[in-house]
């Protein structure tokens, strides 16, 4: 167990070894059924070239228990993930609790300068500890009364002397878990042997590297039970291919709507095929004529991702947008459109004390539309917005997960919302914009329907969704230990 402290952002020697990894093919024959091989895709820094036809996801992945036991087993238990932010813990006896699968993990602050994680159990008869988030002196077992320090080391065992030298300080102490952090976001892994964070994230801290992410606070926090795979909720938010159906609305403003990915390791990212037509222009798929003002183009694609996602694109940015309008004429290009309002969009941010990322067209097309962090993040940022999605199995229960969505902004000092999680067990009970109420209608039927003798196994676009098969050729690579 290492002790918790903050790093500076590096980036791992060997993530483009990683990335360089030719293509190959993978015996995918898991307990829980037999699997077709799968030609995975090749993984190059510079993209995923396509999958061949024939190229499928199996339906097991997301229907089958003993599947979801795998996981459990062989994925779970020995990868980074996310638990929370660092701000969540701010003062000594801040702790959350993390559940995964069975799995339970306590985060607590136990000191000023440390952060410490710990099963979730008591080492007498198996309790959980803790339930949710709060603030202690300590851990107390409400079934028998033993308790545990911040430090995990044991403070009381009723009558311990009715174990004679049975019971020592030894192995009384809490199970620890490696616990470590990136850009404000908590991470916990259970294998001691882990590789380190860092090194796991490959690209990620460089990508983000003019981003002040430690600074980033919630907006808001919502959690929702989903009637499906955890799989299938989060591949709705790592590839853009369902936009052009499901969120037909975001045409209008899209510009190009058709997307290439790269994979990096298991991580990867989709982004727009075309950087010829910019938000603001209708998509080429509508067949309609670009604009004649493109300010007015761009403001409206801003004004509506605020209100349908209430995330991403901030209320600072619609801002500078209509500042924008009003500093330039009707004959202005999208590109001086683009320029002025990223310009205004500076100056509003470092007059709220904001730290701007001086972003260049590299920075952003590695920032691209969507990060899909494995195994169960998916990551989108703008200069001083972000929307993250983290989709978690519900126990054992195929059927069933946990989806967490955070909006994260670059608020100024002292003005960030006092957010507090949410928890919805329908997501119908929920103040869901538009877009997501869109995403969470598809589930459930994307669920119900896989189960048809008919259906075998899922066929991803070759381009547009090749992270999802980055993220299977990964996940089977586990599996198969």
């Amino acid at each position: 167990m290492k002790r918790f402290k903050f790093r500076a952002n590096l980036v791992s020697k060997d993530w483009k070894a990683l990335c360089s990894q030719r293509a190959r093919r993978l015996p995918l024959r898991p307990t829980c059924g037999r699997y077709e091989d799968i030609e995975m895709a090749t993984l190059r820094q510079d993209h995923i070239t396509p999958l061949p036809s024939e190229s499928f996801l199996p339906k097991e992945a997301y229907l089958s228990r003993e599947f979801a036991k795998r996981e459990r087993k062989h994925m779970w238990g020995k990868v980074w993930q996310i638990v929370g932010r660092e701000e969540e813990l701010s003062r000594v006896g801040d702790y959350l609790t993390y559940n995964i699968a069975d799995e339970s993990i306590i985060v607590v602050r136990s000191a000023e300068d440390n952060i410490k994680a710990y099963y979730n159990v008591c080492l007498h008869r198996g309790r959980r500890l803790t339930n949710g988030c709060g603030r202690t002196k300590k851990f107390f077992c409400r079934y028998h009364g033993w308790q545990w320090n911040l430090d995990g080391t044991n403070d009381e065992v009723v009558d311990r002397a009715d174990w004679g030298t049975i019971l020592n300080d030894e192995n009384l102490r809490l199970g620890e878990v490696q616990i470590d952090s990136w850009g404000g976001w908590l991470f916990i892994n259970m294998d001691p042997d882990a590789k380190p964070l860092l090194e796991w994230l490959g690209p990620l801290p460089d990508v983000f590297r003019k981003h002040d992410l430690e600074n980033f606070r919630y907006g808001w926090y919502r959690t929702v039970s989903l009637p499906c795979n955890w799989k299938v909720a989060l591949e709705a938010f790592i590839e853009g291919y369902h936009a052009t159906t499901t969120h037909r609305q975001t045409l209008n403003y899209s510009g190009d709507d058709r997307f290439l990915c790269e994979s990096f390791g298991p991580h990867s990212l989709f982004r727009f095929r075309s950087a010829d037509r910019l938000p603001g222009h209708p998509s080429p798929r509508l067949k309609m004529a670009a604009p004649t003002d493109m300010r007015e183009a761009l403001l409206g694609n801003l004004e509506q991702l605020n209100v349908e996602l209430d995330a991403l694109v901030t209320k600072r940015a619609v801002e500078a947008a209509r500042r924008m309008k009003e500093k330039l004429t009707e004959s202005a290009t999208i590109m001086e459109a683009m320029v002025t309002y990223i310009e205004i969009h500076r100056e509003l941010a470092e007059a709220d004390g904001v730290a701007w990322p001086d972003l260049n067209f590299d920075d952003i097309n590695m920032i691209g539309a969507a990060w899909h962090i494995f195994p169960n993040i998916s990551l989108l940022a703008t200069h001083d917005g972000l929307l993250m999605y983290r989709a978690r199995p519900d126990s054992d229960d195929p059927d069933t997960c946990v989806l967490d969505i955070w909006s994260i902004e670059s608020f100024a000092p002292g003005k960030e919302p006092k957010a507090k999680q949410e928890i919805y067990e329908k997501w119908q009970d929920g103040p869901w914009p538009r877009i997501y109420t869109q995403d969470f209608i598809n589930l459930p039927d994307v669920q119900k329907g896989m189960k048809s003798d008919y259906f075998k196994g899922g066929r991803p676009n070759p381009l547009a969704e090749a992270t999802l098969t980055n993220f299977h050729s990964h996940l089977y690579d586990m599996l198969k230990a």
